[in-house]
């Protein structure tokens, strides 16, 4: 069966998305957080995905040795990709204020199946996108919103190491394939407000 498209969010749907994680969490229960604490930590994780391009259990069992400076660098699990980008302040600011589910990981205890937290999570975002008013939204479209906003801001799309015929119709020539193989570690910039999609930072 042919993966059907998905699309990115737009700046007002990111807006929304991000005041239903406070909305959300401050009135429903993760594991042992409620209230402020469980607002805390679902945005912080929904920050993650929007400028980062992880895939959902990537995230999930993001290490916290990952992160050095403002910089993340990690080998995807489903394919072995390496991933290396500078995160915004205020994502690094979001995951430093979470409250510590682990010494090792950010939002996953190590202790439960992979399967068993990225399950757990994926409830928490429909929560999230019920809230919100989105409900089309899934996991995969902060992937989308990622990479179409690098690809708005000028990084070429061989930097851009996510299938983005899914959600621009542009399809990488043979010589982008060439060069992401050539070049697979890179260095890409931070989605930002100047990328058209701003977010709130406080």
């Amino acid at each position: 069966m042919k993966q059907q498209p998905t699309m990115p969010f737009t700046a007002e749907q990111m807006a929304d998305i991000v005041r239903a994680c406070d909305d959300y969490g401050r009135k429903c229960r993760g594991g042992k957080y409620r209230g402020p604490e469980n607002a805390s930590r679902i945005r912080a994780f929904v920050l993650l995905l929007c400028h980062s391009g992880l895939r959902l259990g990537d995230a999930v069992t993001l290490e916290r040795s990952r992160i050095t400076g403002d910089k993340l660098f990690l080998y995807t699990a489903k394919t072995g990709t390496p991933v290396y980008v500078p995160l915004p302040d205020f994502v690094l600011t979001a995951l430093g204020t979470a409250p510590k589910i682990s010494e090792r990981y950010f939002f996953w205890t190590g202790e439960s199946k992979i399967e068993s937290a990225s399950g757990d999570w994926q409830r928490s975002l429909k929560g999230v996108f019920k809230q919100a008013g989105i409900p089309d939204g899934h996991a995969h479209r902060f992937r989308d919103t990622f990479a179409v906003g690098l690809l708005q801001a000028g990084v070429p799309m061989e930097r851009v190491s996510f299938p983005t015929e899914c959600y621009t119709g542009l399809r990488p020539t043979n010589g982008d394939e060439n060069r992401r193989r050539r070049h697979p570690r890179v260095s890409v910039g931070p989605l930002r407000s100047e990328s058209g999609f701003p977010l709130p930072r406080e």
